[in-house]
Formats: C-alpha cells, structure tokens, sequence
C-alpha cells in the first residue's frame, strides 16, 4: 500500500501545539463486543479520556481518529464526554475536530499527528506507513506481531492489563525516542517493501507458470 502523506494545510498550520491522534475502538462495548460489558467499556474509555488529559495539560493538541466508521466515532464520543466532566479548563480548544468519511480522510487525519495511540490494527498498519511513532493498546495478537517486526514491541501495551500509568510511561519513552523511532520505521518499512515485491513476484511467476 502506498500512502502519500497529505496534511490539512488550513488545520494544521492554524495548530501550534505537536497533535497526538488517538485511536479508539469499542472495547468491550456490550453491544459489540461478544462477552463485553457497560463497566468494563467505562473502564478502557476511561483509561483513554484521563490520557488525553494529561496530554492536553502536557502540551498536546489531542485528534481521535477512528479507522472502523460505524463502530469508532461513538466510542470517541463517550471518551469526550468523559473529558468535559473533568475541570480541566480549555479541553475542547485542544481537541481537533476533523470529521474522517473516507481513506484520504483517515491518512490526512493521521498525516497531522506526531505521534499516535492506536488501539486498532489498522490504526497501527497506517500510522507506520506514515511513519509515525505510535504506541500500540493490543487487543490481539496480529498488533504485537506487527509492532515487533517494526522494532517496536516494547510500545506494545495489553489491552487486558495496561493502566493510565503504564500508559503515560511508555509515551514518555516514546516521546523521547520519536527521531529514532522514525528513521527506523524508515528502514524497516523499506526492507517490508522489498519483501513484499519478492513476495508478489513468486505469487505471479507460479501463476505464469500453472497457466501453460
């Protein structure tokens, strides 16, 4: 997949402030999630809502960006709503509204950021393209996979034991280390490439070859 990326110059240049985009999904959303419940949903949405608050009163601007279009926009409400029953003054001057209907949407939305914390796969997948520092909320075990063949396994938080602590924690390191991480994302995403050409060559070579 080839993504070019593609900044809002009309939003991002009114932003001063670095964005980190937040990817949410209904975790154990009862009405989604098989086995899920009100309180446990509370709980993750929670975790998230109390995040982007310290991340606000870090000096962040905060973008949620959902990559599933029915199931993610109402979890990002909830986690909104959460944040305004906080004191925290001024919380939606530093919550980006940027409405994501379609694919270019997504990778624009993702294009602003400088740093992202995805809780889906594809949240994942998209932000390393774009070659974004992300720390990953693993729900499965694909996002570990993809993480530690990225070099970035220990960005890799479960979804069943992380704590808003261990998540400030592990942003800290991230934040810290985003240069780094980004030249080599650079590099591996270059080598998953040519991989991958290898991998369609043969795939189209058999098929030539089945065909005669």
């Amino acid at each position: 997949l080839s993504v070019n990326e593609t900044t809002p110059k009309g939003i991002r240049s009114s932003i001063t402030k670095p964005i980190v985009g937040i990817n949410p999904l209904p975790f154990l959303e009862p009405q989604y999630w098989v086995g899920g419940s009100a309180r446990n949903y509370e709980i993750y949405t929670r975790k998230l809502a109390d995040f982007a608050l310290w991340l606000i009163q870090r000096g962040y601007a905060v973008l949620f960006f959902p990559t599933q279009l029915r199931a993610d926009p109402p979890v990002i409400e909830d986690i909104r709503i959460l944040m305004n029953k906080s004191s925290a003054p001024d919380i939606e001057k530093n919550i980006i509204d940027y409405p994501v209907h379609s694919f270019d949407d997504l990778t624009s939305a993702i294009s602003m950021t400088d740093m992202i914390v995805a809780t889906r796969f594809h949240g994942v997948v998209l932000s390393y393209i774009l070659n974004k520092p992300v720390l990953g909320i693993a729900y499965a075990k694909k996002t570990n996979d993809l993480m530690e063949q990225m070099g970035q396994a220990e960005f890799a938080l479960d979804i069943l034991q992380f704590e808003l602590k261990s998540l400030q924690e592990q942003f800290i390191v991230l934040e810290s280390q985003k240069t780094e991480i980004k030249q080599k994302l650079a590099q591996r995403i270059s080598t998953h490439r040519q991989a991958l050409d290898v991998q369609y060559d043969e795939v189209f070579r058999l098929l030539q070859w089945d065909s005669q």
